[in-house]
């Protein structure tokens, strides 16, 4: 009966236990230009000093009994090799072993075959029940393309996958230097904006409209 009961409450606990995903890519920059910096937002639990934005997000949305993983994608290089070894370094700081990682290597090209494979694989890789969380920082021009192609297929595709938010770690230079002022931008509403204007067909007017709303509620949050 005990062990019954154990079983039970553990089905509970994880019921309401959430599966986060958190995707990132791994820096192309070389060792001297990847300093840790805070990345500071007014939905900051708290800040933390870190060469990773997406960290910065873990830190504020994990919840103690939530499961998660990062999926780093890495075009196959020397310096991503190197970053992506910080990246573990600075999780293991945080109280995590480098299992929560999955790596998405991806060849150090830009063709459009390479491109779909990658947006196909992350896709795959997205879990059909839990929370995506993107961070567009690094990589190449046409990473975040990608990323949200993978997180607008996947959205659709997956049963119960919500979208908790699209990041942006803007570093802030003077004279070319790198200070630490950084910003975590939260730029959800620009991919939601894209996914509710896009899926009207036919009907101009209301795909006009609804644009119209949307950005208008975007730049006037403080008076909803």
């Amino acid at each position: 009966h005990n062990h019954a009961a154990n079983r039970i409450s553990c089905t509970n606990e994880r019921r309401n236990a959430m599966k986060r995903i958190y995707v990132t890519t791994i820096p192309l920059q070389g060792r001297l230009d990847l300093a840790k910096n805070t990345y500071r937002s007014s939905a900051n639990s708290s800040d933390i000093e870190t060469r990773f934005p997406i960290l910065q997000v873990l830190h504020n949305t994990l919840q103690e009994s939530d499961d998660f993983h990062i999926i780093a994608i890495r075009s196959v290089n020397g310096d991503t090799q190197r970053n992506f070894g910080y990246l573990k370094e600075e999780l293991q700081a945080m109280g995590f072993t480098e299992d929560h990682i999955r790596e998405l290597p991806m060849p150090d090209e830009q063709d459009c075959s390479t491109l779909i494979r990658l947006c196909r694989d992350l896709c795959d890789v997205l879990p059909e029940k839990g929370i995506a969380y993107m961070d567009i920082t690094y990589g190449t021009k046409t990473i975040p393309l990608v990323q949200l192609a993978a997180l607008t297929c996947a959205a659709a595709t997956h049963e119960e996958l919500e979208v908790g938010g699209v990041y942006y770690g803007e570093m802030r230079r003077v004279n070319g230097q790198s200070v630490n002022q950084s910003v975590l931008h939260d730029v959800t509403p620009l991919y939601h904006l894209q996914g509710l204007v896009g899926g009207i067909h036919g009907n101009k007017d209301t795909a006009e409209m609804v644009y119209n709303q949307l950005v208008w509620m975007s730049q006037n949050k403080a008076e909803q």
